[in-house]
């Protein structure tokens, strides 16, 4: 997302300030949960049975893997610029 406002200081001075969010919701890509269901007489198989364990890809940079979603940290960058 990309957010830019201009500002009129004087006549022929203007400041323009820009944001750019990435991945703002910040929201995670979560795997299937897993299928092994286990053995009902033993209680220790049943522990991870049909639970969500990790994340679809976790992130290789800061804006992500790219593949399949991104899974970056929230990232904001501001700017700002004068034209006279």
């Amino acid at each position: 997302m990309f957010v830019s406002k201009n500002f009129k200081i004087r006549e022929g001075t203007t400041l323009r300030v820009d944001v750019q969010f990435y991945n703002l919701f910040n929201h995670a890509n979560f795997t299937m949960p897993g299928l092994t269901a286990g053995v009902p007489s033993i209680a220790d198989t049943l522990i991870d049975a049909f639970t969500i364990t990790g994340t679809a890809n976790p992130p290789t940079g800061l804006l992500g893997s790219g593949l399949g979603g991104d899974n970056s940290v929230r990232m904001i960058a501001l700017s700002a610029r004068i034209t006279f």
